[in-house]
């Protein structure tokens, strides 16, 4: 057993050499190889994530990551990864908290990548606004598209079936197309 973590070692070493010198899908290799010989330390999950990470490959961050979660639920680094990996396919309600936890466990810790993680949570709720604001205006853009005609064919259909109604009756059906025409004016004003 102390020889096959030794061995997994070797190849971590390998690995984070490969990276340092880019060759990515190498030290992919060299990590996978060394999961394949200890699959229970999160260390080389998360170091392969960070791999997948470089290739935008988010799915295999986000199973990285989730397995070195199992394996260690205080890993900063599989948190941080998850969350970023989460938030790059637009999941933000997924990837903000394990951002948060990862930000957390900082407080006790030293981390060097501290502000990266800070720097990535501030961009996740920078991104959720940005979405959120865009769904709301195309909502709000599609509401005034449909509106007058909704408005017209109501008054159409009043008009209709009050056809030899009171003036005054006519005159209220009046106001409240006014005041339609006000929301209407309003809601385009916002």
């Amino acid at each position: 057993r102390l020889g096959g973590m030794s061995q997994a070692d070797t190849l971590k070493a390998r690995g984070n050499e490969y990276f340092a010198r880019g060759k990515i899908d190498a030290a992919i290799d060299a990590y996978s190889e060394a999961i394949c010989l200890q699959p229970h330390m999160a260390v080389y999950h998360t170091n392969r994530a960070l791999c997948y990470q470089k290739k935008k490959a988010w799915t295999q961050v986000e199973s990285d990551c989730s397995k070195a979660l199992e394996i260690d639920e205080m890993s900063i680094k599989a948190h941080y990864l998850l969350g970023a990996a989460l938030v790059e396919q637009h999941r933000y309600s997924a990837g903000i908290p394990s951002l948060q936890r990862a930000l957390e466990l900082c407080k006790d810790r030293t981390v060097a990548y501290k502000d990266d993680i800070r720097r990535a949570m501030l961009s996740a709720r920078k991104k959720e606004w940005d979405e959120g604001s865009s769904t709301s205006l195309s909502m709000l853009s599609r509401a005034e598209e449909v509106m007058p005609s909704i408005i017209s064919a109501y008054f159409e259909q009043q008009q209709q079936m009050q056809e030899g109604a009171s003036s005054e009756l006519q005159q209220e059906v009046a106001g409240v197309g006014a005041a339609a025409t006000e929301a209407l004016q309003l809601l385009r004003g916002v």
